[in-house]
């Protein structure tokens, strides 16, 4: 997909509307993670659709709740009429001015329009896309419940509960060397891991997770990594493991998919 499609196709506001297929939308969003121009101007759309969000709650009270959709209809057409302006007042999301004409004024007259002023999004940094907080753990049905390897996770799990990942971590490991076949153990070891800052651990540990094949954890052992990567600033490591997170099209996904997005703001990756 080019930057000529995009503008010309309105590919922007299309994925922001869910109306691409599949293969549009994937082809778009390969596109924009390697395009400076289209990435900031799909970021552009995002800002204003943010900044006329309040809107909604002062306009639909006023209403019938079956005329809410007409109401409301009207705002994404408004930000495409701000965003039409603001692209010809700009080169682009990144670019200068395209120029400004020189109006004399009359003697007493108002004083003339101020240019328009353009925001920067907000300062994001590695530091806070590598924040994470630990998953919960939910009690189930485990492979070979009532064996020992059993027992020592489920007392392991018990700190890692309260936040005492350093004991959780010390269980886990002698219930990972009971059963080195348990995909739950050396997930919530490498989690353990990656609270307590012991990064290559951690990334051991969630790589040890996906080599086991198929399970519940694989999204999250994916997304997870990418967050040990991000603390360790190896940022084409993240990226990959965040796209194949996004693939996985999961309940992380979306998440995974802001982190890509905030992630171009920060660095200029390799193609």
């Amino acid at each position: 997909m080019t930057c000529d499609e995009v503008q010309r196709d309105e590919i922007v506001e299309q994925y922001l509307h869910d109306r691409l297929s599949d293969e549009s939308r994937e082809r778009f969003e390969q596109h924009y993670f390697d395009c400076a121009r289209c990435f900031g101007l799909l970021q552009t759309y995002r800002d204003l659709q943010a900044e006329l969000a309040p809107m909604r709650d002062e306009v639909l009270p006023a209403v019938p709740r079956r005329h809410w959709v007409l109401q409301w209809a009207w705002v994404p057409a408004l930000a495409v009429v701000f965003l039409a302006v603001g692209l010809t007042l700009w080169e682009g999301p990144f670019g200068e001015r395209s120029g400004t004409t020189d109006v004399t004024q009359p003697s007493g007259s108002i004083e003339p329009a101020r240019p328009p002023v353009q925001m920067s999004p907000p300062a994001v940094s590695l530091a806070d896309l590598a924040r994470v907080e630990a998953p919960r753990y939910t009690p189930g049905r485990l492979r070979g419940a009532g064996d020992e390897a059993t027992a020592r996770f489920q007392d392991a799990m018990t700190h890692y509960e309260r936040g005492d990942y350093a004991t959780a971590i010390a269980g886990l490991r002698r219930a990972a060397a009971l059963d080195a076949e348990a995909p739950h153990i050396p997930f919530f070891l490498g989690i353990s891991q990656l609270m307590s800052g012991q990064l290559d651990a951690a990334i051991a540990s969630l790589r040890q997770t996906l080599a086991l094949g198929d399970s519940p954890y694989i999204e999250e052992a994916r997304f997870f990594l990418a967050k040990a990567y991000l603390r360790k600033e190896d940022v084409g490591a993240a990226r990959t493991e965040l796209q194949r997170t996004v693939q996985l099209q999961g309940a992380r996904e979306k998440e995974a998919r802001d982190v890509l997005l905030q992630l171009e703001r920060v660095v200029t990756l390799p193609k």
